[in-house]
């Protein structure tokens, strides 16, 4: 048997990865939906859906740039704009939390 190219291994790393993270929700559902109530399960959701769009606006996508542009320097410049602006709205949403 011939050993895969590298971009098909990355592929495959990247796939089993991304099905691992989507099947864990799933299989945890059960688990989870005995354990709570219907109202702590919809406050988690209300909760989630800020979460996810806050991620959005904290990262700025920077996170995509860091992947794609080789350079050190624009590497570490990206994860300073996304430390930046994570930091800054988590600081935000701490406050709107405790006003």
């Amino acid at each position: 048997m011939r050993a895969l190219p590298p971009f098909w291994k990355h592929l495959l790393t990247v796939l089993s990865g991304s099905v691992a993270a989507q099947a864990l929700p799933i299989l945890a559902a059960p688990l989870i939906t005995r354990l709570c109530r219907p109202a702590d399960l919809g406050q988690f959701g209300v909760w989630y859906g800020v979460v996810a769009i806050a991620a959005v606006a904290a990262t700025l996508r920077m996170e995509n740039a860091m992947i794609i542009d080789h350079a050190p320097a624009r590497q570490r410049l990206c994860f300073g704009v996304v430390a930046w602006s994570a930091g800054w709205l988590a600081a935000l949403l701490t406050l709107a939390a405790t006003a």
